[in-house]
């Protein structure tokens, strides 16, 4: 098992009357990855959610900030269980036979 303590710091300047943020820097919970603790600090103090991507289990955060300085600092520790598989016992599959879901985790 690995764990990992994330920590992000970001600030903006907003000239208009409001910002629309989304961010895609919340770990994803799944069954190889578990999320221990995680904070979101947002300074202006106002309100923000997280939406999860059905299909990719991607966790988007989403905050509509005012005019002036937006602060946002996200910290998590999530610990992740790899699968260690046997090299010899993985196929090689040629590109144009790989599965379409498969694809947009090559890019």
């Amino acid at each position: 098992m690995i764990r990992l303590d994330l920590h992000f710091e970001l600030h903006y300047r907003i000239e208009s009357p409001h910002g629309d943020f989304v961010f895609n820097i919340q770990p994803a919970h799944t069954a190889a990855q578990r999320v221990l603790q995680e904070s979101v600090v947002l300074a202006p103090d106002v309100p923000w959610r997280s939406d999860t991507i059905a299909s990719t289990r991607n966790r988007l955060l989403r905050v509509h900030a005012p005019q002036g300085d937006f602060h946002l600092t996200y910290a998590a520790s999530v610990t992740i269980e790899h699968h260690i598989g046997d090299p010899a016992a993985i196929d090689e599959c040629p590109v144009a036979r790989l599965p379409a879901a498969c694809l947009g985790y090559l890019a």
